[in-house]
């Protein structure tokens, strides 16, 4: 017989193992970014495609006017043929930095699309937890999966430790009698401080609220 929760717990499986893939892809692409960075010549001026489009044009323009223009001086010649080397020798510069900067953005592209491609899949684990609980929850109490309802609450900080208590005892007893469950996202405190070295280990640190997810 067709079982929902085997369904449900084959798919994150399979999304386990896919974030893996992902994973596997963005180190690689992260060791081909930092091979191709050390390609940049650092004593190389960087610059933009539109300045190696634009050298050729430059180099044509100096040497029109020096063909046609009359009575230049030999130092004024000396300095057009000079300034066409140089630019000849910048173009030749950019291009080489020009391929390994447009590698670098291809690579930085292909990131994006690997992030945007977990950020999808994080999702959608996240969900088919979320719904397997409700699952699970619902085989627990009796219940059908789709009376489950999950709310979030924000638990105000000076009374985590109550909602909590030592060790989860609070929680146990919330949990039971009221038939639900309840996850305390403690990251938030985390983010604002960390935890106090006299905290107890299993209530969240004081400095922000929390946010309660309830099931059930």
């Amino acid at each position: 017989a067709f079982d929902v929760g085997d369904a449900l717990r084959g798919r994150l499986k399979q999304g386990s193992e896919q974030r893996l893939l992902i994973l596997a892809r963005i180190r690689s692409l992260d060791e081909r970014m930092n091979a191709t960075m050390k390609q940049i010549d650092k004593k190389i001026k960087p610059g933009k495609q539109s300045e190696y489009d634009g050298i050729d044009s430059e180099i044509a323009g100096i040497e029109y006017k020096r063909n046609t223009s009359a009575g230049l001086t030999l130092n004024e010649e000396k300095k057009m043929l000079r300034k066409m080397k140089d630019l000849g020798k910048r173009k030749d510069e950019l291009e080489g930095y020009l391929k390994v900067d447009n590698k670098i953005k291809e690579i930085r592209a292909e990131k994006d699309r690997e992030y945007e491609s977990l950020n999808t899949m994080d999702k959608i684990q996240s969900e088919l937890t979320r719904a397997l609980k409700r699952l699970d929850i619902a085989k627990l109490w009796g219940d059908s999966a789709a009376d489950v309802v999950e709310r979030e609450l924000v638990v105000p900080e000076e009374t985590i430790s109550q909602v909590v208590g030592r060790q989860g005892a609070n929680l146990k007893v919330i949990e039971s009698e009221c038939r639900v469950t309840i996850d305390i996202d403690r990251a938030r405190d985390n983010r604002r401080g960390g935890r106090s070295k006299d905290a107890n280990k299993d209530e969240p640190a004081g400095g922000a609220p929390a946010t309660a997810r309830v099931t059930g």
